[in-house]
């Protein structure tokens, strides 16, 4: 049982090419479910994040969460990845049950910082 799973979660990551890099989800329905999945499949140093508004990260994740303005998102990111696999992160938002998305420059500049494996994206709202 446990191959099954660890091959189909092979398949998805290869299927889906989100074994490295800034892998950005946008479509209809079903981003955040995938994202959630492909960071759950992945073996590697994950970073999971939007460039949008998104719900709060499950707690069902397992990530170390970050959540911070733009003066300490930067350093509070690179210091979690350097004690957890998997980082979460989100800036605030005054919209409540919500969270801030991310400028893409800022996504791509944390994934080179933490040095992560992949940075999973919701990139569209």
């Amino acid at each position: 049982m446990v191959e099954e799973i660890t091959r189909a979660n092979e398949v998805l990551l290869e299927a889906l090419a989100a074994r490295s890099g800034l892998v950005c989800l946008v479509g209809a329905g079903g981003k955040k479910t995938t994202l959630y999945r492909l960071a759950m499949a992945h073996s590697g140093r994950v970073g999971i994040t939007s460039t949008v508004a998104i719900p709060p990260f499950p707690r069902t994740l397992a990530a170390q969460q970050v959540i911070a303005d733009d003066s300490v998102i930067s350093t509070a990111v690179v210091e979690a990845a350097a004690r957890a696999r998997m980082v979460a992160f989100a800036k605030p938002s005054s919209k409540p049950g919500r969270l801030g998305g991310l400028d893409p420059s800022q996504v791509a500049a944390l994934f080179r910082a933490a040095r992560f494996n992949v940075v999973l994206v919701k990139a569209d709202g």
